[in-house]
């Protein structure tokens, strides 16, 4: 078997466990965070206003390090971070602690298992299925959304939220060495070459896309585009995981039955990678991208205008799959226009200045309910922007795009 599909298995568990025992388990425990450290919900999601800056700041350097190879490095040391993070913060005892612990482990564990690391090493192995490869690598975000989040509420109604971030944090400790052990950085480390990729007499005759610095990429109006396209998407599916329960038991669901619907979400999430994965490949990734936004969007205004009820369950699966198109649709067309020797440079340099977005929207959320008692004006806030997005998604124009 090709071993750049044992690559996309790392990166899908990878993904299962950063997003999975990260975010959707801290959506399910937002109220009893809030109550336990004493804050409203704005004091406990606005942690989320303040890991996107660091996830940022650290995501050039990290990308620099992919670029140059070190991928078996970081994976490891990724999914040691995450680990030592949570372990830690099942010991805190102020909010402040909280506060250190995310945006500097939490944050580097992320970057390295979701961000700059699994995606890098994806896209160093395949030329040809692109899109497919990292739609099904990123599966294991939603599968992560699918299981932890019914089963984060049963463990914590059980144990309560402090045990069971130790038992995530002791998990994931366990399994960093085989991570490390499998993510082979680059098909040349076993001899072999990219998926699809052209002989060598092809490659000849076909001169690879010209490298850019980081000061020549930032004039680029594509980078901008696209730092503005996944910042809204990043926006949106970090907002919904950490404010979904909370709204949905503000509605009257019990915890158990809002919590299944971050695993609707993440269910419809995982058939849109597979789906926008295939559209991509097929018919290029600004069309597959501008739907996959347009869903979100209408799923939005749909959330806005139900009551709750099992209505609740159809429009988070429908969200849920316009939320699946983000993340291999934003690597697969970055790597369209930057070429793959670029990516992890260029999505170190993408995420740096999609910071604002990404780190806006979830503490926005937090701080319209305080402010509020409802979370309708966020959620059309989302929908507006979501709708730009994809206006900017057709402006971006890949080299050789007649589009």
């Amino acid at each position: 078997m090709f071993y750049g599909w044992i690559v996309v298995g790392v990166a899908f568990v990878a993904q299962f466990m950063a997003v999975g025992f990260v975010y959707y388990s801290f959506g399910v425990a937002l109220k009893a965070l809030a109550a336990d450290f004493e804050t409203g919900r704005f004091g406990i999601s606005a942690i989320h206003l303040v890991m996107p800056w660091t996830t940022a700041l650290m995501a050039p350097a990290l990308g620099r390090a992919a670029g140059a190879g070190r991928l078996r490095s970081l994976i490891f040391a990724g999914a040691v971070a995450t680990g030592a993070g949570l372990c830690l913060a099942s010991r805190a005892t102020a909010l402040w602690q909280l506060y250190v612990i995310y945006p500097v482990l939490m944050a580097f564990g992320m970057n390295c298992l979701s961000g700059v690391g699994s995606q890098t090493l994806v896209v160093n192995w395949f030329t040809q299925r692109r899109a497919t490869a990292l739609g099904l690598s990123q599966i294991g975000a939603s599968a992560g959304g699918m299981v932890m989040g019914p089963l984060a509420a049963a463990l914590f109604a059980e144990h309560g939220w402090r045990d069971v971030y130790l038992g995530f944090g002791l998990v994931v400790l366990f399994t960093a060495p085989l991570l490390g052990w499998l993510a082979v950085g680059r098909p040349e480390e076993r001899g072999l070459r990219a998926y699809g990729e052209e002989t060598e007499n092809e490659v000849a005759a076909t001169p690879p896309p010209q490298a850019l610095s980081p000061r020549e990429a930032i004039r680029q109006p594509n980078l901008w585009l696209l730092a503005f396209i996944a910042g809204v998407g990043s926006m949106l599916s970090s907002a919904m995981v950490t404010h979904i329960v909370a709204f949905a038991t503000d509605r009257g669901l019990q915890a158990i039955e809002a919590s299944g619907l971050l695993s609707v979400m993440a269910l419809g999430a995982l058939a849109g990678k597979l789906v926008f994965g295939f559209l991509a490949d097929r018919f290029g990734e600004r069309p597959a991208y501008g739907l996959a936004l347009s869903i979100e969007s209408l799923g939005l205004l749909a959330l806005m205008a139900l009551p709750a009820g099992a209505t609740l369950y159809a429009v988070m699966l429908f969200f849920g799959l316009g939320v699946g198109g983000n993340l291999p649709l934003s690597a697969a067309l970055l790597t369209r226009v930057f070429g793959p020797k670029a990516f992890g440079p260029m999505l170190g340099l993408k995420s740096l200045i999609a910071m604002p977005l990404m780190a806006a929207g979830t503490p926005f959320a937090g701080w319209v309910y305080d402010v509020s008692g409802s979370y309708s004006t966020a959620f059309g806030v989302f929908a507006a922007l979501a709708g730009l997005a994809v206006v900017a998604v057709w402006a971006v124009r890949p080299p050789g795009d007649s589009l």
